[in-house]
């Protein structure tokens, strides 16, 4: 071992010492003509003369019991030494009388008198050039400085500890107010990051005002912790980034533990419908279904608290988001009765007569439960459904447009696309899939990538199916090469790491486009694409393999057995 390390070490432990060595350097030390009092009250020695020293103990002893007694009772001794006293120790005759009470109350030792006396009178010294006025100090806090250096030269500490208790309350409460005011200023910043849309510059901001905020001011703290968390949420639910979408989700997680749900019990259940929010759309990118199984249990908590009809926007928020969730692990794991328990309770909230069919709530919820009533007649091959859902999508557009409500026109238009790409599918008519084009299409017309990338990949994907399934009908190369390059493009933002559920299929969805082009290709140029399909359901089936019952991992692992008898045919004849 080396011998620096060593030395190191020991000159750590001299320079630290142990506990009641380095505690006794601060003690005084009194010693005829001179007294070190430590440098927490002067850091200098200071002559006294030898007066106190010079002073019996017992002599001092008998002055300090007298110290209640009016000056004129004292014997011409004690009045002496008392005048010795002031002059020695330079402290005004109050300042002595209180000085001597101190020490008569400390119940020092006779021999320890002197140098606790002598300790006090420079304390006392100190406390003249303490209470004095600083820069800074405003009015008010000058004038009770002033007061309390007044109360110190005539001996009345309690009074001037009154005094700058109140200079003190005054101080802190202007650093308080500063510290609010630089709070929100960080906050503003935040705002101004979310109208830009930087999402994660806006949580820093949001974080720091949070950070800055005083004790006793846990409300503001608590505002901007949960603009942090949604600016978060924003991060990953619109950019796609997971590590963004997890603090989300661990903010408001600890939002839930701060906010007591006894006391506060809607405040609680509106955090943890969010907590819930946050849950479901990290889910609804990964294979698995667990982050949507707590959204669920975050969703039936809110729904708990509010079931009293005391927030009824609140009860139908959360009902209507439990209801989603349903639809998307019923949607993952192919369950058609998670996803008729979906359709249930988003009748149940159109049905409960809180929402106002003229509200952009009810809207919402009208094309939720579209969305997974098409997914049933998917799952149960029932055309009659699919026509019910399609109806109901059609009716949404009819009340509202492009220009009073983008989002939901353009989430409408999506879900019909869905809908009318299963129609086609099932009915044979490629009519379906023709309005399904034009659908995604306008959807896209609202999605625009820099501005919503993750929504707009999702359209994309649509798109590139409804491509798909006309180029097939129509047996034509050039609409099944637009629907690559559609798929292409969703894959851009719905990627392995970030939506590995998305990834997933959209490679499904490719590996299909291209065992159909092989069709047109000759046995050399076929082989190669059959090859470049399989990979991608190879992909898709390697990343869905921990669900094995999944709906699409079974698609996956079908269709790569299908391409692969294919593959193998075309060897057998070369």
């Amino acid at each position: 071992m080396s011998k620096f390390p060593r030395v190191a070490v020991l000159i750590g432990s001299l320079v630290m010492g142990n506990g009641p060595l380095w505690a006794q350097s601060a003690l005084v030390q009194a010693t005829c003509g001179s007294v070190s009092i430590g440098r927490d009250v002067s850091g200098s020695t200071v002559a006294v003369g030898g007066v106190v020293c010079g002073i019996p103990p017992e002599t001092l002893e008998e002055l300090i019991r007298d110290k209640t007694r009016d000056l004129l009772d004292l014997s011409a001794t004690q009045r002496e030494l008392i005048q010795r006293l002031r002059q020695d120790l330079d402290l005004n005759q109050r300042q002595i009388r209180m000085a001597l009470e101190i020490v008569g109350e400390a119940q020092a030792p006779p021999e320890r008198l002197s140098a606790k006396l002598v300790e006090v009178a420079e304390r006392f010294k100190a406390l003249s050039v303490g209470a004095a006025t600083q820069p800074g100090d405003d009015p008010r806090v000058r004038a009770l400085k002033a007061d309390a250096q007044t109360a110190v030269e005539e001996g009345d500490l309690v009074k001037a500890d009154q005094l700058l208790a109140e200079a003190e309350a005054a101080q802190v409460s202007v650093i308080d107010r500063l510290a609010l005011n630089a709070a929100e200023t960080a906050a503003q910043r935040g705002r101004v990051a979310l109208t830009r849309l930087h999402y994660m510059e806006a949580a820093q901001h949001f974080a720091t005002a949070a950070a800055r905020v005083p004790n006793h001011h846990d409300d503001k703290r608590l505002g901007y912790l949960k603009q942090e968390a949604s600016a978060l949420f924003q991060q990953g639910d619109e950019r796609g980034d997971i590590d963004a979408a997890q603090a989300a989700i661990l903010r408001y997680n600890r939002l839930s533990s701060i906010i007591s749900s006894k006391n506060a019990p809607l405040d609680w259940a509106e955090n943890e419908n969010l907590h819930g929010v946050a849950l479901s759309s990290l889910g609804s990118k990964k294979s698995d279904v667990t982050e949507l199984e707590k959204a669920a249990i975050c969703f039936e908590n809110s729904i708990s608290k509010t079931s009293d009809g005391k927030q009824p926007s609140l009860w139908t928020t959360s009902k209507q988001n439990l209801g989603v969730t349903f639809f998307q692990i019923g949607s993952k794991n192919g369950d058609v009765n998670t996803l008729k328990k979906s359709v249930a309770i988003l009748q149940d909230v159109l049905e409960s007569g809180k929402l106002s069919p003229d509200s952009s709530e009810w809207l919402g919820a009208h094309i939720n439960l579209a969305i997974s009533l098409t997914r049933v007649g998917v799952m149960e091959v029932n055309v009659n459904i699919l026509e019910t859902s399609a109806s109901m999508l059609r009716d949404a557009l009819s009340k509202t447009t492009r220009e009073q409500q983008a989002f939901t026109w353009a989430r409408a238009q999506h879900a019909l696309g869905s809908n009318l790409s299963a129609a086609g599918t099932y009915s044979g008519d490629a009519r379906h899939f023709e309005s399904a084009v034009s659908a995604f299409r306008a959807a896209l017309q609202v999605y625009g990538e820099k501005r919503t990338p993750m929504k707009w990949a999702s359209s994309q994907n649509g798109l590139g199916g409804a491509l798909s399934s006309l180029g097939k009908d129509k047996k034509d190369v050039g609409l099944l090469l637009e629907s690559l390059e559609a798929y292409n493009s969703a894959k851009k933002y719905h990627t392995r790491d970030n939506s590995p559920h998305y990834w997933a299929v959209i490679n499904i969805n490719t590996a299909s486009v291209l065992y159909e082009i092989s069709s047109f290709k000759d046995n050399y140029s076929k082989k190669q694409t059959l090859e470049e399909a399989l990979s991608h359901a190879h992909a898709a089936a390697e990343l869905l393999k921990p669900m094995s019952d999944d709906f699409y991992h079974r698609t996956a692992v079908s269709l790569s057995r299908e391409i692969s008898v294919e593959i193998e045919n075309i060897r057998v004849t070369e």
